[in-house]
């Protein structure tokens, strides 16, 4: 991947844009999709050498400690009561597998290792599925709605799993449960109703 890098600490000096390796996501890690990024003063604080006494970082190194992004995993084991936060990676530890894919319950998900997880919520009337998540494309930075043909999921991968702490939860939602609201009435509608109510208690 291309980034922006120091080869030596100069105070100063220039940024050289070269290429390096993508980043190993590793058990103790966090994935964050990135949305945006900016220069902090500690980056600059570090190309000049600074901390170099303090944080022995391994030359050359990529600058950056200023972004903003969307963890979807982190809202997954919110949504699932966790003290921690457990990666895409690590969720397979703490679920297990659902065979049958239309076999999926509310607060089920539906993961990709080392990519994306989602929570599930439903089968809509026409046997898609409808999903909560946290993601920078699909919602735009925020936690959203949406509704997938479970076999493209499938196909891309994802796989139904069932966090184990709610394996054996014989509780039924009803479909009902996660239907759009309805639309609250504004004030105008509101005495609208009020003005009909009056009009019938006249006539009688």
């Amino acid at each position: 991947m291309k980034s922006f890098l120091i080869d030596h600490y100069t105070k100063g000096g220039a940024l050289r844009l070269g290429e390096c390796p993508e980043p190993e996501l590793r058990d103790n890690d966090v994935m964050v999709e990135i949305h945006c990024a900016g220069v902090n003063l500690l980056d600059n604080k570090i190309r000049d050498g600074e901390f170099k006494l303090i944080l022995p970082y391994r030359l050359p190194l990529v600058l950056g400690n200023d972004v903003a992004g969307v963890d979807c995993s982190a809202f997954v084991s919110a949504a699932w009561g966790l003290g921690i936060h457990y990666t895409t990676a690590a969720i397979p530890a703490i679920a297990k597998p659902v065979t049958n894919p239309w076999d999926l319950r509310p607060g089920d998900a539906l993961n990709k290792p080392g990519s994306h997880v989602m929570l599930f919520l439903r089968f809509t009337p026409d046997r898609k599925a409808e999903v909560m998540e946290s993601s920078t494309g699909g919602c735009n930075g925020k936690v959203c709605r949406n509704v997938y043909p479970l076999a493209a999921l499938l196909a891309r991968g994802y796989q139904p799993v069932r966090f184990k702490a709610l394996a054996d939860d014989a509780m039924v939602v009803a479909q009902s449960t996660y239907e759009a609201e309805k639309e609250v009435p504004t004030g105008r509608e509101i005495k609208k109703t009020a003005g009909r109510e009056l009009r019938k208690k006249g006539k009688r």
